[in-house]
């Protein structure tokens, strides 16, 4: 919910080791420890320790950033990859997204997107694997995204 959950702690110690895994990587989350007074942007996986008396912690989803006003493919991430990437895009208006990846002779290895996305920034892992789950080969492949208003194409080097 936008007002966040309580987290109420019992502990015998002064030490709280925090680990977390952000399954939705369109979303961030935000850890609120109110006896700090301190804020965790949580993105991804990983992990953290507070010190001292920690009495509660809200954890809420954080505000989006503003919206994006032109549409825009992304460099890729890491690009050449080995053995996946991240590539991120931005919608300025809610539409439907196409975002696949082609071989170097056109043929089309994965759908990563074939849906109704909100307005925003979001991003997308490829694991280098096709439709079938089969591992990509080393190569040159291409990524494009298509909406009604927008298509864009970049080049991805996979290196293993």
């Amino acid at each position: 919910t936008t007002e966040g959950n309580l987290i109420n702690l019992i502990s015998s110690g002064n030490y709280l080791s925090i680990e977390y895994d952000i399954k939705d990587c369109n979303s961030n989350w935000v850890l609120n420890c109110l006896s700090l007074n301190k804020e965790f942007l949580l993105e991804g996986r990983g992990s953290f320790s507070l010190d001292g008396n920690i009495e509660s912690l809200i954890l809420k989803k954080a505000e989006s950033l503003a919206t994006p006003q032109t549409f825009s493919l992304h460099p890729a991430f890491p690009n050449p990859f080995n053995p996946s990437t991240t590539i991120s895009y931005d919608l300025p208006i809610s539409t439907f997204v196409t975002l696949r990846v082609f071989d170097l002779l056109g043929y089309e290895k994965v759908v990563l997107v074939n849906q109704y996305m909100d307005a925003g920034n979001h991003k997308i892992d490829w694991e280098s694997n096709n439709n079938f789950g089969n591992e990509a080969e080393t190569g040159v492949y291409f990524v494009v995204i298509e909406t009604e208003y927008f298509s864009e194409t970049q080049k991805l080097l996979l290196i293993k």
